[in-house]
């Protein structure tokens, strides 16, 4: 029995070496693909942001072009809404399938009234417009760049806004 397993021995030995080898192999392949990932990694997150950017910015234009639509059926601007819901009056003019709740961001619909005064007699001015809340700065920057000069629009802090009505901006 000493003489067999002394000549199976090697053969055993030959493989486990061989087992160390695939192993040693699959630790290698894996820190390869860790590498790889680490660099595909941002190049995928900005190319999600992108698209995400663009969509919002297209969903700006959705819901303003919705208001817009009230606004000549009725005459008036939507009331104001929440943050990442839809107004029950803009509902019905948007295309299936815009959200107000994204994971990456949320719309608002926006329509305020500022009075100069407190009289009777004072003026009132309205504003509406549609605006984009998120936490990623890049975001809303891209988000800005892909609006461009086609509306009034500004940035301060979280929020995107693109003005619809108000002093200044052309009426629809």
């Amino acid at each position: 029995m000493t003489a067999e397993r002394k000549g199976a021995s090697p053969a055993e030995g030959e493989a486990k070496a061989g087992r160390r080898v695939g192993l040693t192999q699959t630790v290698i392949g894996f820190e390869l693909l860790a590498i790889v990932a680490a660099f595909i990694a941002p190049a995928i997150r900005e190319s999600s942001i992108q698209r995400q950017a663009t969509l919002a910015a297209k969903e700006l234009q959705q819901v303003s072009v919705a208001a817009t639509a009230a606004y000549t059926r009725t005459g008036q601007w939507p009331d104001g809404g929440t943050p990442g819901s839809i107004p029950a009056s803009l509902k019905p003019l948007l295309p299936p399938g815009l959200a107000f709740d994204r994971k990456q961001y949320l719309l608002n619909w926006d329509h305020w009234r500022l009075s100069d005064g407190a009289g009777q007699y004072s003026e009132t001015t309205e504003y509406a417009g549609v605006s984009v809340i998120a936490d990623d700065a890049r975001f809303l920057s891209l988000v800005t760049q892909r609006l461009g000069n086609k509306q009034v629009h500004f940035t301060v802090g979280n929020r995107t806004f693109v003005a619809i009505a108000g002093p200044g901006i052309a009426a629809p």
